[in-house]
């Protein structure tokens, strides 16, 4: 693993802040936003995103039933807890690891989390492949642009497979549902926002409880069901203990 450190920096006029370990400060947070939306990023993938509608909402969820809050500053975070993580496979060997960090916490050869005012950026190697992240918003949209950028450094092709996994976790006890859309090249979640009082099931009915998840080409598969893409789809099994180091 690369030195444990964090560093100030300035690259292309803009202020960075730069982790190089997912250890050293496991709870090391930055924050993105626009006039529609702010998203809370964790340096090891863990991520809270909410929009207004016209009150705070949002699009990703943890796992249970949680209280209604805005972001908080320092949140814990736990094995569980809503992110946006890519598992690679090294197709030649069977090996795979998690990106940026969690949920696999296999060690990388190196590790940056790098965070500017206009975008988060991951850089991580293994196998002798560097591996960018980067996450950034749009002006006035609730969109969150991801990209992968791939550099092989060996001197030979290595086939490799990346399932990026959003999770979009326990939305409603009242509906909640996710399939592929082939004329959008992605995923599309829907879901009814609980209510209680009669007068609030026409509140919600402009609620926007869709979230996608839009690739820029075609995947060779898409699983909407997390418990059978872990066992499954690819193998993975996920670690089921709580703390982060």
């Amino acid at each position: 693993m690369a030195s444990n450190t964090f560093n100030n920096e300035l690259q292309n006029g803009q202020a960075r802040i730069q982790l190089d370990s997912p250890l050293t400060m496991p709870n090391a947070t930055s924050f993105l936003w626009n006039s529609q939306m702010v998203a809370q990023i964790n340096c090891r993938g863990y991520m809270t995103a909410q929009f207004m509608q016209p009150e705070p909402a949002k699009y990703s969820y943890a796992p249970n039933l949680e209280a209604k809050t805005f972001i908080q500053p320092e949140q814990p975070y736990y094995a569980d807890h809503p992110g946006r993580f890519f598992y690679i496979k090294n197709e030649e060997t069977g090996e795979l690891f998690s990106a940026p960090y969690e949920p696999m916490r296999i060690e990388l050869d190196s590790f940056s989390f790098s965070a500017g005012t206009s975008d988060v950026k991951w850089v991580i190697k293994k196998w002798n492949i560097e591996f960018t992240i980067t996450l950034s918003l749009t002006q006035d949209k609730v969109m969150e642009l991801w990209s992968v950028d791939i550099v092989n450094n060996n001197k030979q092709n290595i086939h490799i497979s990346i399932y990026p996994c959003f999770s979009i976790g326990y939305m409603s006890w009242m509906n909640q549902s996710a399939t592929f859309d082939p004329e959008l090249l992605g995923i599309v979640a829907a879901s009814v926002t609980p209510y209680q009082k009669v007068q609030d099931y026409f509140n919600n009915q402009a609620l926007k409880d869709l979230t996608y998840m839009i690739a820029d080409q075609i995947p060779d598969s898409w699983c909407c069901n997390l418990l059978t893409f872990r066992g499954r789809a690819v193998c993975i099994i996920r670690p089921c203990c709580n703390n982060l180091v």
